[in-house]
């Protein structure tokens, strides 16, 4: 059965600044780690906003390295109102704990997703190097290279080489983001075709579809199911998201590696999985090695860390 809402009654003579005595309510009937995050007054009520700290286990595979607890903290888990009631007192209606408890865990997934955000766009160039990647990419790849080389190109061009349906698709979305432009039956550069940068030839496809992975990684995933990023960037994730909230890259091993992505995304992927997908990126220069463990690439991090304010 749903957990119910949470009432919380304050006499008007409570010695307590009322905001201090809505906190300790809070804390009493939540948890010690809530905290007023915001107060405000409008006429005869009080808004008052909450959120919560806690503490996450950040390891190391280096022996020398103990587990170090990090402290986080989610930032507006919910806000109650605060008014004076028919018997006298100040009274409020806080969510139930069930619903704290789901809202905690959908802003902490938020922070997780915000972290693979920063990766895709700091790194797209990167994951364009995969080879699996490109392979993922191929029907966009050789629509945008017909055109690059030809200058324009028809829908019977690309249908005898894959699906009809599909290739329609992916001509209409390119006309939408204004990669290409639909003229007299074909399809010619758009306005967004010659603006990303690159000369002519493969370093012009190269930008173009390096944008198209910064830019529309989230469409391409959910509409085309283009998924084959996917793992790449949550490994990639799973190790730059810990090594940022300790503020200094991890040594990991990928047993370590493992247990990450298995605490974030709750994906349990077999090790000799992650060796490969590893092995990968080491040659795409998103992850690196030292010695025996796997270490992010510095110039990565540094950009990571700059946007997530490691």
């Amino acid at each position: 059965m749903p957990s119910q809402p949470l009432m919380i009654t304050i006499p008007l003579n409570e010695p307590e600044e009322l905001g201090e005595a809505i906190e300790r309510k809070v804390r009493g009937m939540v948890g010690p780690n809530m905290f007023l995050e915001s107060k405000r007054q409008n006429d005869a009520k009080w808004n008052y906003t909450f959120g919560m700290s806690y503490t996450e286990m950040i390891d190391d595979s280096r022996d020398t390295c103990a587990p170090v607890l990090c402290a986080r903290e989610v930032r507006s888990l919910f806000s109650i109102d605060v008014s004076q009631n028919q018997a006298g007192k100040y009274a409020a209606t806080l969510p139930s704990i069930e619903m704290i408890i789901e809202t905690m865990n959908r802003k902490m997934n938020v922070k997780a997703s915000k972290s693979e955000e920063i990766i895709v766009n700091k790194g797209y160039e990167r994951f364009l190097q995969l080879g699996k990647i490109s392979v993922n990419l191929a029907p966009i790849i050789r629509i945008l290279r017909a055109v690059n080389d030809e200058g324009r190109v028809t829908a019977k061009d690309v249908h005898h080489r894959s699906g009809k349906v599909r290739n329609e698709q992916y001509l209409s979305f390119l006309t939408q983001i204004d990669y290409l432009k639909h003229e007299d039956n074909s399809y010619v550069k758009g306005s967004k075709f010659d603006k990303i940068g690159g000369p002519e030839g493969d370093p012009k496809l190269k930008a173009l579809l390096a944008e198209l992975i910064h830019s529309q990684h989230d469409y391409l995933q959910t509409y085309f199911h283009l998924t084959m990023m996917t793992p790449y960037v949550r490994l990639t994730n799973s190790y730059y998201y810990p090594s940022g909230t300790k503020g200094q890259m991890l040594r990991m091993l990928p047993d370590l590696l493992r247990k990450y992505q298995i605490r974030y995304y709750d994906v349990r992927k077999p090790e000799y999985l992650i060796k490969d997908h590893v092995a990968d990126m080491r040659g795409a220069e998103i992850l690196a090695k030292d010695g025996k463990y796997i270490i992010g690439e510095n110039q990565l991090f540094q950009e990571y860390c700059s946007e997530a304010q490691c």
